[in-house]
């Protein structure tokens, strides 16, 4: 089978798969905080059901690069179609909280597993000057089905239960891992050894070394998005829901909107990412992390009780367009470099770690925005404030950054 048509099937199951995880990411969530219209407990939660992904990633990145990958894909689709399928039948009567935290966990970690593959597949399928735009078509997939899934999910919750909902999401896994089983390509994985948890400790053990020692780059680069995930993004991703359910009181219907929109934004990020694909360099990273900055402050401006409902209402849709819009770009910016610069047999691993590296801090940071929303309720223009001044240091870093290993191979 081609290359194209294998990268074309890869793609196909993305959309249906990542379809149905964008539904329940959006709605379980969304359930917990009408629930307990609570800021902590939201944050919480949805932190907490984060570390299965984190571990996912770990395991994932040697599972990639040590079995066939079209193999990981099709089963973990498959056991995910099984899992939302039996929590369909329990919806109802479990306690909402430590069933949507199981539940969320699972994706999570299921997420964690999958993406290494799909990730570490991009280099069998395509040549190295084609990264970036394979990068930024299947970073458009997602960012498609993120914007279809909540404004889909917001329309189902209002005919279906949660436990329709899930059994929904679950014919869609199902069905991604037909289509993923017609998968062919040539894929030679490491060789096997029968003792998984030596074998996993091993391949961390080589992959942190050559992170730290083997590559003078991978390591800065990667504290940039570390920092970024702590101190600016969970400012967004918690804040966004708080800030339309609770601050202004509005439907799901118009938290689906703009989540959908910002969907959107991450579409365009991942068309720019494509257009400027042959162009990229080091320093191309600092222009989105700029515009970051600047937003953060609009965010907080946009916030003021000054402005009517709806006038925040649109100030934040428009301003979460473009934050997902610059941040989509960097993503890709960022991960297409480790693909260049990771050797071959052990780009899914380093893929991997650098993104366990990078996501630890958002759990953090989200409790934290999540205790500040909770306790400055009726001025949220002061926690984007504060999100603001701390992008503004990342910049500063970013800079030194760059300058100091811009001439380096």
């Amino acid at each position: 089978m081609s290359h194209t048509k294998n990268f074309s099937l890869l793609v196909l199951g993305q959309i249906i798969s990542l379809f149905g995880n964008a539904i329940l990411r959006f709605a379980l969530p969304l359930c917990l905080l009408r629930e307990t219209n609570s800021a902590i407990i939201y944050s919480s939660i949805t932190s907490f059901a984060m570390l299965p992904l984190l571990i996912g990633y770990l395991i994932g990145g040697s599972f990639a690069d040590r079995y066939p990958k079209a193999k990981i894909m099709t089963f973990l689709d498959l056991l995910t179609a099984i899992v939302c399928a039996a929590a369909s039948f329990f919806a109802n009567q479990a306690p909402m909280i430590p069933f949507i935290l199981l539940v969320l966990g699972f994706l999570y970690a299921i997420q964690g597993l999958y993406q290494p593959a799909v990730q570490a597949s991009l280099s069998l399928l395509l040549k190295k000057e084609k990264l970036m735009i394979g990068n930024a078509i299947i970073q458009c997939v997602d960012t498609v089905d993120e914007f279809l899934g909540p404004a889909i999910g917001s329309l189902l919750m209002l005919t279906l239960s949660l436990n329709q909902l899930l059994f929904s999401c679950a014919c869609c896994f199902l069905f991604s891992s037909f289509i993923e089983k017609l998968l062919d390509f040539h894929d030679i994985p490491l060789s096997y050894e029968h003792n998984s948890a030596a074998l996993i400790i091993k391949d961390l053990k080589n992959t942190f070394f050559y992170i730290t020692k083997g590559s003078q780059q991978l390591l800065p680069l990667s504290s940039l998005l570390a920092l970024l995930n702590l101190c600016v993004i969970p400012a967004l991703t918690i804040g966004i829901p708080i800030l339309i359910i609770q601050y202004l009181h509005m439907s799901n219907g118009s938290l689906g909107l703009t989540q959908s929109l910002m969907s959107v934004g991450g579409f365009v990020g991942c068309t720019l990412a494509g257009i400027f694909s042959k162009k990229m360099q080091l320093h191309h990273g600092l222009y989105p992390l700029f515009g970051i900055s600047i937003l953060c402050f609009a965010f907080s401006i946009a916030t003021l009780p000054v402005f009517t409902s709806s006038l925040i209402y649109y100030g934040i849709t428009i301003l979460a367009f473009c934050m997902m819009t610059l941040a989509s770009y960097f993503n890709i910016w960022f991960f297409s470099y480790i693909q260049i610069k990771a050797p071959a047999s052990q780009i899914g691993k380093v893929i991997s770690l650098l993104t366990v590296l990078v996501c630890l801090t958002q759990p953090v940071g989200r409790i934290i925005y999540g205790l500040l929303y909770e306790i400055l309720s009726n001025h949220p223009w002061i926690v984007l404030f504060f999100a603001g001044i701390l992008s503004v240091g990342i910049n500063i870093l970013a800079f030194f950054i760059f300058v100091s290993h811009r001439h380096q191979p």
